[in-house]
């Protein structure tokens, strides 16, 4: 009726009998503005599916420096990013109804009325016309928003990146694959919904056959952050990361410095990472900033080695999910990537028993989703490759979801029943075409049974859950894999490997050291490697392609039945490690909490600044499954806020016990069930009680799977001993003054790299070496040599503390009784002098240990640098700088802002913070007006504070964090023993 509208608004039409409803549908902005913005910045959204729109939002947005861009792109040093997507929905523009019917092949105007919720016809009819919307106004948005800001990005030489997620109207892969460097993101100390983007960045670059995978990497919520990060409690997520295809960090954030002297200084508002010229350890990251740099090198080399491809489908909004609810789950020791509709249509084929993706990565099984919808050209485009020998695993579709498809319904269902046959996911599971095979209800592990594809990595560890993850690429003819896992203790892992005829070697990013696995073992077709990784530990594991070499495949002590190491897998327990330990019982366990936790279960969906509950001491496995109906297993979280209590009968955590308390460095937490009643010690005092369980209780030790959806603590923590009785408070208080045991102490026997492949023999006695040619190895090293005192301790001047004090013994800063010292932020010196009686034999090597540091170590001996240390275990071989008689040693410790922040509370306020902005969703306080010296880049007026900064995160009761040398130091001798043949 549109033509009988008048300009005024009258509608002249002559209605036939009956009742009729008139809809007038016109549309408009949706009323979205963008954020956040700087100050005259702000104004409507851009309509995303408009090539014009985003010509005019381009230029408007980088027009004023594009000249500047241009020069800098030339240098590869330029790009634009579309963020994450935030802004919800949209679903009109105004060529909306000629891009509708040029891309879903017919008119639309008759149909108009379900926009407004009303059926056209039928439901069937209906919800098929609103899928072809939804697919177009994705597609409109794939290459009018994200397609056209790349086109605009390299008409001006710079690099288009998105972060090609969060809820938009489109389909994550599509857009992903419209720029050059998809991303991802992940935050500091937290868990969360955003972690299932890395999987997605990396799977657009992989189809793309692009090395770079980029991600906003370490960003920090304010309850984690805050000054609390330094690069070893960045260490394990950022790993963890890495083996989802991270491949290059895009650090969030580097907050501009204007002022000369000032610290800390500026902030980007409440976030972090305090990744700043100003943080006490910017200058002192250069070790891990090699480390991540060695690590992003070699993976971005080659091609990734996956063996699974997961359809995301054809529906649109379409998310990528989580790789640990992909459905059916991925089986333990392979890999995957997505695939979207798109790009099977128009890059995959299949030969030579490979999923090919053009320009991409290969593969071996396609997976679709459990959908039961397919429309016609995939349907086309499946029957094509499984006849020429794909195998698909998925269930039948039962219809096409697209109204465009109605008019071949007779070639729908010839094509869908020649690709599934009689099967019906049940009785009958298999059906062949060609030289294809399609399953639908057989588990993915037994189809890549049948293919002759082990898994390609397999691990075991001594402590039975430890959580190791893995990627692999191939480069050349090379196999690369990187492994790594993410709990902060010691453990002593066998990896298998999908990979025989090759020579393992191990190479380490965080000392650049390559060197030939001194110890493994080939059989079954597979190559088993042992490696002891220290907290948070990585490895490079390469297979080159050269003949093996002989090696070392077990070690015993002289009278020991079994070998203290070996390339044999650990025998794994049972489940229900913990079945003879209920309702009464103890937990002692020593930690370190890096930054607050989250404490207990989200109350709501969606992104959250807290995310999901995570920092586990240990964590509770699923009591009923394990122990029978009416049992439950206790978790515990920690972190410098407090302490929680888990328990977790079924599915679900529930917070039973909450005990919020400021924990300050090293701390002993005490968990006491006493006839199914929790209560929490801390530091020997009791803190919390709390209510009888309606289960019978377990603890949840040595049972923190990941596939069991475990996380892990984010600081330092010894293992856990269970006591099968309740301690009573002056036992645990002795414990307590025992203090806690070495964090990370030699092993008995390790496998070492320098100076050569071989063995490092800390303990005395007799040992057998098999494998190689028989051989004995008799180890008789010098006792330790404590560096005992005492010792000065030096500060730099204008930080509040004294030039220097003395310690007769070794004790962590922020418990030291001067407040200039206890409160002290920055860099320490320490020197104590010790003698050394023993002559090393040409076969000995001489360690230092530093024992417990925060955060940063920087050594010399005799005036000779000995290294720098950012990670555990602070070591170092030191054999060449030991001299005979008096020694020097200097350490140079960094610790965080925290202590002087918190001390400067302590002080009368310079500046005035408040609630405003961000501040008032509780991320702490905003200055209120900058001061004019700052302004004026003038030095900060005497006042008795250190410290300035434009975000106020702590107050003057708030918990300190270690701080220090904490030690023991102590020199420690090893026998080393070479690998025949390849010293």
């Amino acid at each position: 009726l549109t033509s009988r509208m008048r300009p005024d608004g009258t509608l002249e039409w002559d209605a036939p009998a009956g009742t009729w409803t008139v809809l007038r549908i016109g549309y408009t902005t949706t009323a979205r503005t963008n954020h956040p913005a700087p100050d005259g910045g702000a104004g409507l959204e851009c309509d995303k599916y408009s090539a014009a729109a985003m010509d005019h939002h381009f230029q408007g947005f980088f027009g004023p420096i594009l000249k500047d861009l241009e020069r800098l792109g030339r240098r590869g040093l330029a790009g634009g990013l579309i963020d994450s997507y935030e802004v919800g929905m949209q679903n009109w523009t105004d060529r909306f109804a000629e891009d509708f019917r040029s891309r879903a092949g017919y008119d639309l105007l008759r149909y108009l009325p379900a926009f407004t919720g009303r059926i056209v016809g039928s439901v069937e009819t209906t919800e098929r016309f609103l899928w072809d919307v939804r697919r177009v106004q994705a597609d409109l948005m794939a290459d009018n928003y994200y397609g056209r800001f790349s086109e605009l990005c390299h008409r001006h030489g710079i690099k288009s990146y998105t972060e090609p997620y969060d809820g938009g109207p489109f389909d994550e892969v599509q857009i992903g694959m419209r720029v050059d460097i998809p991303m991802g993101e992940f935050w500091f100390a937290r868990r969360g919904e955003l972690d299932r983007s890395m999987k997605l960045a990396s799977s657009v670059a992989h189809l793309k056959g692009h090395s770079v995978v980029g991600a906003e990497s370490f960003t920090g919520a304010p309850m984690f952050s805050r000054w609390q990060e330094h690069p070893y409690a960045l260490k394990a997520q950022g790993d963890w990361m890495f083996t989802h295809g991270l491949t290059l960090c895009i650090f969030h954030r580097y907050a501009h410095q204007p002022h000369p002297s000032v610290l800390p200084g500026m902030t980007m508002g409440p976030w972090g990472f305090h990744f700043d010229r100003t943080n006490t350890w910017f200058e002192k990251a250069g070790p891990w900033i090699d480390y991540l740099s060695r690590c992003q090198y070699l993976l971005q080399q080659g091609q990734p080695a996956a063996d699974l491809l997961y359809f995301t489908g054809e529906d649109a909004p379409v998310d990528t999910p989580a790789p640990e609810a992909l459905n059916p789950p991925l089986p333990s020791g392979y890999d995957f990537d997505f695939l979207n509709a798109e790009t099977l249509l128009g890059r995959v084929s299949f030969s030579q028993g490979r999923i090919h993706v053009e320009g991409g990565a290969e593969y071996r099984l396609l997976v679709l989703p459990e959908r039961r919808t397919m429309t016609l050209r995939v349907l086309r485009k499946l029957h094509e490759l499984v006849r020429a020998g794909m195998w698909l695993s998925g269930p039948r579709p039962e219809r096409s979801p697209s109204l465009a498809d109605s008019a071949f319904e007779a070639e729908w269902k010839k094509l869908a029943e020649e690709l599934w046959g009689r099967t019906n996911g049940s009785t009958v599971r298999e059906n062949t075409l060609g030289q294809g095979r399609v399953f639908w209800g057989l588990p993915l592990a037994e189809i890549l049974s049948r293919m002759g594809l082990p898994p390609d990595f397999e691990c075991t560890s001594r402590s039975g859950d430890a959580p190791v993850n893995f990627i692999h690429r191939r480069v050349g003819d090379d196999d690369v894999y990187f492994v790594a896992c993410r709990r902060r203790q010691p453990e002593d892992i066998v990896a298998s490997f999908r990979v025989v005829g090759k020579r393992p070697e191990i190479w380490l990013a965080d000392s650049a050291v390559m060197a030939p696995a001194p110890v493994f073992e080939v059989r079954n077709g597979r190559t088993f490697l042992p490696l002891q990784l220290d907290p948070a530990g990585s490895a490079f594991v390469v297979f080159r392609n050269q003949p093996p070499h002989r090696a070392v495949n077990a070690v015993t002590r002289d009278g020991a039945a079994a070998p203290v190491l070996a390339a044999a897998p650990f025998p794994q327990p049972a489940p229900g490690r913990q079945a003879k330990t209920a309702g009464t019982f103890t937990v002692s366990i020593w930690c370190k909490p890096d930054s607050f936790a989250t404490l207990t279960p989200p109350r709501t969906s969606g992104w959250s600044p807290a995310g999901d509950l995570h920092s586990f001491l240990f964590y509770p496995p699923a009591g009923e499954k394990l122990y029978g109906q009416g049992h439950a297993a206790c978790g515990l979280v920690a972190g410098r806020n407090g302490v929680s209590v888990i328990e977790r009968a079924g599915a679900a955590l529930e917070a039973v016990l909450v005990a919020e308390a400021g924990l300050s460095g090293w701390t002993h937490i005490a968990l006491v069930y006493q006839d199914n009643t929790p209560s929490v010690y801390i530091d020997g005092r009791l803190v919390s009680r709390g209510q009888r369980s309606r289960f019978t209780v377990h603890p949840g030790v040595g049972e923190s799977f990941q596939s069991d959806g475990a996380g892990y603590f984010e600081g330092d923590q010894c293992a856990p001993e269970v006591v099968p009785k309740a301690l009573s408070e002056a036992e645990i208080a002795a414990m307590v003054q025992q203090g806690p045991p070495r964090f990370t102490p030699h092993r008995a026997v390790e496998i070492a790299l320098l100076p050569g492949p071989g063995l490092l023999v800390w303990e005395p006695g007799r040992w057998r070496v098999q494998g190689v040619q028989a051989a004995e190895i008799q180890a008789a090293p010098p006792p330790a040599v404590e560096v005992a005192g005492p010792w000065t301790v030096s500060f730099p001047p204008g930080l509040g503390a004294p030039a220097s004090i003395r310690l007769d013994r070794l004790i962590p800063l922020h418990r030291h009784s001067d407040p200039g010292v206890r409160y002290f932020s920055g860099t320490a010196r320490y020197e104590a002098e010790f003698a050394w009686n023993h002559e090393l034999k040409s076969s000995q090597r001489a360690c230092l240990d530093l024992g417990r540091v925060a955060v940063i170590a920087q050594v010399s001996l005799n005036g000779q640098p000995a290294g720098q240390f950012w990670k555990p275990p602070f070591r170092a071989d030191v054999t060449s700088l030991l001299r005979r008689g008096a020694n020097r040693l200097e350490v140079q410790v960094t610790n965080l802002w925290v202590n002087r922040l918190i001390g400067d509370e302590q002080l009368p306020p310079e500046a005035e913070y408040g609630a405003g902005g961000m501040a008032r969703a509780g991320f702490g306080n905003a200055i209120q007006k900058l001061p004019d010296w700052f302004v004026k880049g003038q030095p900060k007026p005497p006042g008795g504070r250190v410290t300035f900064t434009t975000w106020k995160h702590w107050d003057a009761n708030s918990p300190l964090t270690e701080a220090g040398l904490i030690g023991p130091v102590r020199i420690e001798v090893a026998e080393f023993w070479p690998l025949p043949g390849l010293s």
